[in-house]
């Protein structure tokens, strides 16, 4: 059958991608498409996920206790095909609360600060748009601003994966183009906070290493080249 227009899907106007899902583009432009418009309903594990994010943007440097209930206040809306499917699923969310607490208490005594979370970013060029938000921004002690992304699912264990990350090189990119700015109405920007880039970290709940329940990937700060 013939094609019903052979016109450019986004001609004359800006293409907004959100830079979780610039993979999905770099993988497969078609998928990425039909998943924009006509998406999917979302896997409960995707709502658990959203649920631990909800949670630690509610308590920052939160207990293992205190995300635990604030996980359980909401878990209620996710919507389980049987009972043991919630158990199981509650189980995740208590390995996720503990793995991510953990992660915290490490970040306080290493005298990590928190620069703020959720920050919404929108960055411009050629036409493109990257909308998101970030997790988190953290300063180390040595002064460098740090994108951390928060992730319950499976683990990237190769260190070339992770450079590459296109992600966290999009968090980077906004950050260091003054991009980013503090949610909920705040019109300051991360640009106005004094300090060099320290890279962008992403944060596993699922499993952890060497003795901790969490593990972390780290990329390098980009480079004027990288950037």
């Amino acid at each position: 059958a013939e094609p019903t227009t052979t016109a450019p899907l986004f001609e004359g106007r800006e293409v907004a991608i959100s830079p979780s899902k610039i993979s999905s583009v770099e993988n497969s432009s078609m998928d990425w498409f039909l998943d924009r418009v006509a998406p999917d309903e979302l896997p409960v594990h995707v709502g658990l996920g959203t649920l631990v994010h909800w949670a630690l943007e509610q308590e920052p440097w939160g207990s293992e206790e205190q995300l635990r209930e604030l996980v359980a206040e909401r878990f209620g809306e996710l919507e389980f095909d049987s009972g043991w499917l919630s158990r199981a699923g509650w189980r995740s969310a208590e390995v996720f609360c503990h793995a991510l607490a953990g992660y915290l208490r490490e970040r306080e005594q290493e005298g990590v600060e928190l620069v703020g979370s959720e920050f919404d970013i929108e960055y411009r060029l050629d036409g493109l748009a990257l909308v998101g938000s970030i997790d988190r921004i953290e300063r180390d002690p040595d002064g460098r601003l740090i994108v951390v992304d928060v992730k319950t699912g499976q683990v990237i264990t190769a260190q070339a994966d992770i450079d590459d990350h296109p992600q966290l090189q999009a968090y980077q990119l906004a950050l260091s183009s003054g991009a980013v700015v503090a949610a909920e109405g705040d019109d300051e920007t991360v640009s106005d906070i004094n300090g060099p880039l320290g890279g962008a970290q992403l944060v596993w709940l699922a499993s952890g290493l060497k003795g901790q329940p969490f593990r972390v990937s780290s990329q390098a700060a980009l480079d004027e080249q990288g950037l």
